[in-house]
């Protein structure tokens, strides 16, 4: 006789990483067990890997506004020096421009390396 024909249910033992003890599963055959442990690991990393590509998706779409913004500013700024590129020197010096830092270091720089 076999142990289920016996009214003796299966018992299996599996040892958990996280302890010393067992997880014990009665009254189901191996195949069984090992299928729904199998079908659980996989919900798991199907779980795990959504919440992985979502948090990625939300830091590639913040990356795409943040560069977006920074080539309308670019564009922006491109449009004003055509404008003022069109402006005769008369009418640039009407509009007093300071000329920008990153320029007059260029500039000086220039300037010391002829000295």
């Amino acid at each position: 006789m076999t142990d289920h024909e016996n009214g003796r249910r299966q018992t299996i033992r599996i040892p958990v990483p996280w302890g010393s003890g067992y997880i014990e599963i009665r009254g189901i055959s191996v195949i069984t067990s090992l299928t729904f442990t199998v079908v659980c690991m996989i919900g798991v990393m199907l779980y795990a890997h959504e919440n992985i590509r979502d948090k990625d998706e939300d830091a590639l779409v913040m990356r795409m506004d943040q560069l977006s913004a920074r080539q309308q500013e670019t564009t922006e700024a491109q449009r004003e020096l055509n404008y003022i590129m069109t402006l005769t020197p008369e009418q640039r010096a009407r509009l007093n421009l300071e000329m920008p830092d990153s320029l007059r270091k260029r500039m000086r720089s220039r300037d010391f390396e002829r000295n």
